[in-house]
């Protein structure tokens, strides 16, 4: 993983509501409400991948080309798990384990 990406997030095409967030920073870990603070000082920047019924975003200090490439791999991961998209499966435990071991399968391990 780049040192950049400071963390995920997934949100629902058609609302822009939050279907799952994953920080690898520290400090987003602690208080995620900072990223509109950090988004609107320029310290963050959102990259966004778009699917057929979700948003995947990256957080990111700078956008490199990189940062689209891991995108376009947890959009692919994710939808093949689930081709129906994730609008009705928001708080399903079993599905934020699944969500996050993609998560970590495509950040941290590389598998790309």
């Amino acid at each position: 993983m780049t040192p950049n990406i400071l963390g995920c997030l997934i949100l629902e095409a058609d609302t822009g509501q939050s279907l799952y967030s994953y920080y690898f920073d520290d400090a987003l870990k602690k208080n995620p409400a900072i990223i509109p603070q950090k988004v609107k000082s320029g310290q963050m920047r959102m990259v966004h991948e778009f699917g057929e019924h979700s948003v995947y975003t990256a957080l990111v200090t700078h956008e490199t080309p990189e940062v689209k490439e891991y995108l376009r791999t947890l959009r692919t991961r994710v939808d093949e798990v689930y081709p129906d998209g994730l609008s009705g499966r928001r708080g399903n435990f079993a599905d934020t384990i699944i969500l996050e071991n993609i998560v970590i399968e495509v950040f941290v391990e590389n598998k790309r």
